[in-house]
């Protein structure tokens, strides 16, 4: 799978996001929390993917502080997600998937592609 970068503006002043996007133009992966700046949503889009493809597999539990890995669970809606975990407990969740799946081996399939996409870069 190739992936893209996006960095945007959201319709909340001031604040700033990430997604990974397909090269279909689905979404797979997205920042959880606004930045204050552009430069800061790069910042934690560039780390996650020189990251990605470290941690734990899918369906480790991850306690906190623990190693930087991917989480796996179950929503009360019974879909399928998957966050990717900071080593630093005030961080919490720095990307999640963009979607929930019916089963937990389609939820690990996506943390799989997601590890082993490569990025597209902008084309000038």
């Amino acid at each position: 799978m190739k992936i893209k970068v996006h960095v945007f503006p959201s319709w909340e002043a001031g604040k700033f996001y990430w997604n990974l996007k397909a090269a279909n133009g689905e979404i797979v992966a997205c920042s959880p929390r606004g930045h204050k700046s552009m430069p800061d949503a790069q910042t934690e889009v560039m780390e996650v993917i020189q990251k990605r493809a470290g941690g734990k597999q899918a369906g480790q539990n991850l306690v906190n502080g623990g190693p930087v890995g991917y989480k796996v669970f179950q929503g009360e809606d019974e879909q399928w997600y998957w966050h990717y975990m900071s080593a630093i407990p005030a961080v919490g969740i720095i990307a999640k998937g963009a979607e929930g799946y019916a089963s937990k081996g389609g939820c690990e399939e996506a943390v799989s592609r997601m590890k082993t996409a490569t990025v597209m870069q902008d084309e000038a």
